[in-house]
């Protein structure tokens, strides 16, 4: 719909899903798609991509695409189109495959939400039930999906199922390839104080912890804490989780701003702190990083982020989507924004 620039200003929550749904069947065909056209938004992959995967490795099932094409791999919102665009490549050869999002249902992702919100579902038990899941406790696939569709589409009625997250997100780390877990604080807008490092130092000492690194959103990461340390290192710590381990709002990158730098032309640090606070916690499909950078050099990265702030003199230059665009850097969505309101504003707009 954005792509398309179809106007939504008269459509309510279920005719907006309706229409995202294939309300428009010649625009839902991907099959009649360029090749050049996104099948996969979460991780770029493109109908020409996944054609030439299926011809190139004999791939018969949206597994094996997923495999090798990271398509479907992310939200699982594509997995349908990805059958179709096999069905079309093989012909008679190709497998009866489910669209659905997991083995306990045939709906897929959109299908779901859309029922969730016509029949006014709001809890995981209540969705399995109605919508028939062939499993009635559901899986590890579904149930932080479920989870997830109901926060968003009830955010008040809804109370969130710890129990139906990710196992990273109720331990408040990540878990790591050898089983341990990473353990980050949150440092907003990638600001510390002396005593918040000596607290680091001191539990990555207690703990034995194999390696103290910067990350790339400037915080400081534990890895290799063991599961049993997780809930007293947390303590000894005395620092909110920077969600590192979350589809969620992420960290917000910054620079030091006009207060130090001497190109700086606006408070960076300020304006970053200001939008991690407000929006931190929130949870969103896929992870969503930020970048505020004082001026135009952007030592925050800020135009290769979801949501990006660049200073200038007259105000800031808002950047949107760059993180998945390869031509940002050329053809950016740049306003002006004369004030720290109109920029928190505009995100609020964006998310």
């Amino acid at each position: 719909m954005i792509t398309q620039k179809l106007d939504i200003s008269d459509l309510n929550p279920i005719s907006l899903l309706a229409a995202a749904n294939g309300e428009d069947e010649a625009l839902n065909d991907v099959t009649s798609w360029d090749d050049f056209e996104t099948v996969c938004g979460c991780n770029g992959v493109t109908k020409g991509t996944i054609m030439q995967a299926i011809a190139d490795k004999n791939l018969t099932s949206v597994s094996d695409v997923t495999k090798h094409t990271k398509a479907g791999g992310s939200c699982g919102k594509c997995k349908d189109k990805i059958a179709d665009l096999l069905s079309y490549a093989l012909g008679e050869e190709a497998p009866t495959t489910s669209k659905g999002i997991c083995g306990c249902t045939d709906l897929t992702r959109d299908e779901i939400v859309l029922k969730i919100h016509q029949k006014g579902l709001k809890s995981v038990s209540e969705v399995y039930q109605e919508l028939h899941f062939k499993n009635p406790e559901g899986c590890s696939k579904c149930r932080p999906a479920i989870n997830f569709y109901l926060n968003v589409a009830f955010p008040q009625e809804h109370q969130d199922e710890k129990a139906s997250r990710y196992v990273n997100e109720r331990l408040y780390a990540n878990i790591q390839n050898d089983g341990t877990y990473s353990v980050i604080p949150r440092m907003r807008g990638g600001k510390t104080d002396p005593q918040q490092l000596l607290l680091i130092a001191k539990a990555a000492e207690k703990y034995d912890v194999p390696l103290v690194k910067i990350t790339g959103s400037q915080r400081i990461g534990l890895y290799g804490v063991k599961k049993q340390d997780l809930p007293k290192i947390w303590k000894d710590l005395d620092m909110s989780a920077a969600e590192a381990y979350a589809k969620a709002v992420r960290s917000v990158k910054t620079c030091v701003g006009k207060n130090f730098c001497r190109f700086g032309t606006q408070d960076s640090m300020g304006l970053g702190i200001q939008l991690e606070e407000r929006y931190e916690f929130i949870d969103t499909p896929h992870k969503f990083k930020m970048g505020v950078s004082a001026c135009p050099r952007s030592c925050a990265e800020s135009c290769v982020k979801d949501f990006g702030v660049i200073g200038v003199e007259n105000g800031f230059q808002i950047y949107i989507g760059g993180k998945w665009r390869n031509d940002c850097s050329r053809k950016p969505f740049p306003y002006n924004r004369r004030n720290r309101r109109r920029s928190d504003r505009y995100l609020r707009g964006v998310s």
